[in-house]
């Protein structure tokens, strides 16, 4: 009796230590995402660098994660943005500041049997410029397109 008593106590005092090791080793982070202007940002994907695990920003900007430890790398993307690497260190808070990321992209042609660059296509392209896009009052980008590029056809689906 007093040999299986001990070997009870000893599992017990081991799942103990491993559990108030385990609990100790998670740290939840939280904190907000703004631009540049101070303008809170939803939709912002923050991931820990390494994993498949990660979160995204409420309709208020504010996020909350769950880390493994201090050495964790917290990864803040959007579209648009500069993506930021921050390491968590001993804070539990973090606000980040996404700045714009104005990369150019090369000009991308797309036609009914291919995409490519201008060099690679050959037959017949047409280009509406940003300048053509941006004039007169429109309500979403194929309303733009309308009538200035030959043999497409815009429709508005629905009622």
């Amino acid at each position: 009796m007093k040999k299986s008593l001990s070997k009870i106590t000893w599992l017990a005092c081991m799942f103990m230590l491993f559990g108030t090791v385990w609990a100790q080793a998670q740290i939840d982070v939280s904190g907000t995402v703004a631009d540049a202007a101070g303008i809170t940002m939803p939709g912002v994907n923050i991931t820990i660098k390494g994993t498949l695990t990660g979160t995204v920003t409420n309709m208020d900007g504010k996020y909350s994660i769950n880390v493994p430890n201090e050495n964790t790398i917290l990864v803040f993307s959007f579209v648009g943005y500069a993506t930021q690497e921050i390491a968590v260190g001993n804070r539990q808070s973090i606000n980040v500041s996404l700045e714009e990321d104005a990369i150019m992209l090369g000009e991308v042609i797309t036609i009914g049997y291919a995409t490519g660059s201008k060099r690679t296509i050959s037959g017949a392209v047409q280009k509406v410029g940003r300048e053509e896009m941006n004039v007169g009052l429109v309500n979403n980008p194929l309303q733009s397109i309308k009538g200035k590029v030959a043999g497409v056809n815009i429709t508005k689906s629905g009622g």
